[in-house]
């Protein structure tokens, strides 16, 4: 196995094309012509190059990554503090000491810091009891329903509060691809393409969100809910039928999803049914 592309690497051959750049701009004796002659070599070689540089990146940032959060908290320099992983790893740690740490180097409020903590204490429990839930139907059932198919997904693995829904929009003809937690401050249910340009939600819809402490993004492939306050997983959810019930339908049901990790719902649906104690570890 070759050397391991560091992140170093990649910033000195940074820094390296930008003094070569610099060096051809501040020169005397070079033209307009030599400049621009070097200039396009050094983008030829970029593009030549920029696919495989970006693999040797993001697995040398991966590789960084994994690093950081196998750490322990108190071991955590402030670099480490810009993860997700370590971000939650001190929310759920309940650590005094860290969290407020955690506060000053994102410059956060102290409420902030606790309602993004409490959102990540939920969305650990809700999750822990959709694998409990998700293990108690493979050994049941472990045979998808047409529902099921079409989304590419047990209804166990999806979220609770946006099950509802998720189902709901799809039978309006919006082809959802993820829902729920979508980190400490946040929810989001993403659509393929871009079905809601142009589409708004009423003033009431928006007005009970923020009374609950949510406030409502429409993007063109996505609704995100942001959180202003902590609230438990019914109020969030009652938010989202809110929704699901505001969007015009669009004449046809959902088609089935069509991401990658859907598209292999069926062949893990077989390797459930072979293998289901490999799901149950």
């Amino acid at each position: 196995m070759g050397e391991k592309y560091t992140l170093e690497q990649a910033q000195d051959e940074a820094q390296e094309i930008k003094k070569k750049v610099s060096e051809f701009k501040a020169g005397d004796d070079s033209t307009n012509e030599d400049y621009e002659k070097a200039h396009q070599s050094l983008q030829e070689d970029r593009e030549k190059s920029e696919s495989e540089d970006k693999e040797k990146l993001d697995g040398a940032r991966q590789e960084f990554e994994k690093c950081s959060s196998d750490k322990d908290i108190s071991e955590m320099s402030d670099d480490d503090l810009n993860f997700a992983d370590n971000i939650e790893k001190i929310f759920l740690s309940g650590n005094a000491e860290q969290l407020e740490r955690l506060r000053l180097h994102h410059n956060l409020t102290q409420e902030k810091v606790e309602i993004l903590q409490k959102f990540t204490v939920l969305e650990k429990d809700t999750k822990g009891e959709m694998e409990k839930r998700f293990k108690e139907r493979i050994m049941d059932n472990p045979d998808p329903s047409a529902q099921e198919l079409e989304m590419g997904v047990y209804k166990e693995n999806i979220e609770p509060q946006v099950y509802s829904a998720v189902v709901a929009m799809r039978k309006k003809g919006y082809n959802t691809y993820e829902s729920g937690f979508y980190g400490p401050d946040k929810q989001r249910v993403g659509f393929e393409g871009n079905p809601l340009s142009g589409i708004k939600i009423s003033n009431e819809v928006i007005s009970l969100a923020e009374e609950m402490g949510l406030k409502i993004d429409i993007l063109s492939d996505a609704i995100v809910l942001h959180y202003d306050k902590f609230i438990e997983l019914d109020e969030i959810k009652e938010v989202w039928n809110k929704i699901a019930e505001e969007l015009p339908d669009l004449g046809e049901k959902a088609e089935p999803t069509s991401i990658e990790a859907a598209k292999s719902f069926s062949e893990k649906v077989e390797n459930i049914k072979k293998n289901p104690q490999n799901w149950l570890e």
